[in-house]
C-alpha cells in the first residue's frame, strides 16, 4: 500500500453530492474501471491540460492508507509518468482536507500555497 498522499481534482457540486450520497465516484470509473488520482507535483500539469479555465475546482487530499478501495500505481505511457488510480469507489473517511483550487491567470492553475 502506498503510504504518500494522493490528490484528486473535482468540481465542487461533484464532492457536495458525493457527500449527500456518502461515497464518491466519476465517471471514469465507470468507463474506466477506477478514480484518477495524482501526486503533488502532477497536479498543476493535469489542472492545466484538464481544466483549463474551469471553475469551482477543489482538490480532494487523500490518505491512501485510510482507502477501502484498492489502489494502484500505473505508468500512464503518454506522458511518462505514473499515477495512482483508485479501483472502486472514493470512501469520504479517506479525504483529509479540501482544497480551493481557482485557476489564478490566463485561466491557468498554480499549486495551491497550502500545498507547495
Amino acid at each position: 500500500m502506498v503510504s504518500t498522499t494522493i490528490y484528486h481534482i473535482t468540481h465542487l457540486p461533484e464532492w457536495e453530492a458525493a457527500i449527500r450520497l456518502g461515497t464518491y465516484a466519476t465517471p471514469s470509473l465507470v468507463s474506466q474501471g477506477f478514480i484518477h488520482c495524482s501526486y503533488v507535483h502532477q497536479l498543476e500539469r493535469v489542472a492545466n491540460h484538464y481544466y483549463p479555465g474551469q471553475i469551482d475546482l477543489v482538490i480532494l487530499v487523500i490518505d491512501p492508507q485510510k482507502l477501502t478501495s484498492s489502489l494502484m500505481i500505473e505508468k500512464a505511457v503518454d506522458v511518462d509518468d505514473n499515477f495512482p488510480h483508485i479501483y472502486g469507489p472514493l470512501n469520504l473517511d479517506a479525504v483529509e482536507k479540501i482544497v480551493d483550487f481557482p485557476f489564478v491567470s490566463d485561466q491557468l492553475f498554480s499549486l495551491p500555497p497550502e500545498l507547495a
